[in-house]
């Protein structure tokens, strides 16, 4: 029997989110494929933030560090 289901896994223990026909102590084989949808979630967030940061941000972030740099060398943090 080939069968695919959807588990959670708690406190070192993968546990099926649907009932499954097994005996106990029954051995199986499983494979294991994580699922994406946390990643692809905070991806549509982070899209709505585009629209929220200025259209120069990379340059004035890149113009920060160089500053901030520039800073540093001069106080003799970094060389």
């Amino acid at each position: 029997m080939q069968k695919t289901i959807e588990v959670v896994y708690e406190k070192g223990v993968l546990k099926p989110l649907e009932r499954v026909d097994f005996l106990e102590g029954e051995k199986v084989v499983i494979s294991i494929k994580r699922e994406r949808r946390a990643s692809s979630e905070i991806e549509r967030s982070l899209e709505d933030f585009n629209d929220f940061l200025p259209d120069d941000f990379e340059f004035m972030l890149k113009k920060i560090r160089t500053d901030s740099r520039e800073r540093f060398k001069r106080l003799g943090v970094i060389r």
